[in-house]
């Protein structure tokens, strides 16, 4: 996997917010479903760097994503 090809913060950030519409979840039900506080949620979502590993694996299990289909930018012809 080539560094390159991953995506930058915003652009992962406004993948988890696409996911999270196509799963009908909001941020509530995402801090509910993570066990996490709401301010955390808010910043896990804005700031997707700061989760660890572990936090991030949860939350594409939420999101019925893979890991790679998450970080991954989609090579676009």
């Amino acid at each position: 996997m080539q560094i390159n090809n991953m995506k930058d913060i915003k652009e992962l950030s406004k993948d988890i917010q696409i996911e999270m519409l196509k799963n009908n979840l909001n941020k509530q039900d995402m801090q509910k479903r993570l066990c996490v506080s709401y301010p955390t949620i808010l910043k896990k979502i804005e700031q997707p760097h700061s989760m660890t590993l572990t936090e991030f694996k949860k939350l594409c299990v939420v999101l019925k994503i893979s890991v790679n289909e998450l970080l991954i930018k989609k090579n676009r012809k």
